[in-house]
C-alpha cells in the first residue's frame, strides 16, 4: 500500500474524529503556509481533502470547516496550531501521514517555496518524527 493510500485509509475514518481533523487541518497548515490561501489553493484543497475522504467532505461541510480553521488559525497562530495537531495524533503512523499529506498539498502546485518546507519541516519536529524519515516522506511525494 502506497502512503497516500494509507492517507486515505487514515482519513476514511469518523470524519468528526479528531485524528480525521487534525490530518486535515496538517494540509490546510500546508496550504497557507505562505500566509495566504489563494483561490487556486483553496480549489487544490478541497478537491485533495474531497478525493481522500470519498466525496464525504465537500461543499457546505468543507467551507465550514475552511472556515473554522482559518479562525483558529488567526487566533492561535500557526505554532499553537502545529501542538493542538500533536495532542490529537496518536504516535507512529498518523502522525507521519499528516507530513506526507503536507507536503503533497506543497508539493501541488509544482513549486517548493521556503515556507512551505519550514512548515512541514516544523509539523515533524512537533510530531517527533525523526527528521530524516520526514525528509524520506517528504521527497517520496514530491517525486510522484
Amino acid at each position: 500500500m502506497s502512503d497516500l493510500e494509507h492517507a486515505k485509509n487514515e482519513l476514511s475514518d469518523d470524519l468528526g474524529s479528531a485524528k480525521v481533523e487534525a490530518l486535515v487541518e496538517a494540509m490546510f497548515l500546508a496550504a497557507t503556509a505562505d500566509g495566504e490561501f489563494a483561490p487556486e489553493e483553496a480549489l487544490q484543497f478541497a478537491a485533495t481533502v474531497g478525493a481522500l475522504t470519498d466525496r464525504k467532505w465537500e461543499g457546505d461541510a468543507l467551507h465550514r470547516l475552511i472556515g473554522r480553521l482559518s479562525l483558529q488559525l488567526k487566533t492561535d497562530g500557526r505554532q499553537k496550531r502545529i501542538e493542538s495537531i500533536a495532542a490529537r495524533l496518536p504516535p507512529g503512523k498518523p502522525r507521519e501521514t499528516a507530513i506526507i499529506l503536507a507536503a503533497a498539498i506543497t508539493a501541488s502546485d509544482g513549486e517548493y517555496q521556503a515556507s512551505e518546507n519550514d512548515l512541514v519541516a516544523d509539523l515533524a519536529d512537533k510530531l517527533g518524527v525523526d527528521p530524516e524519515r520526514a525528509i524520506e516522506l517528504v521527497q517520496k511525494v514530491h517525486r510522484r
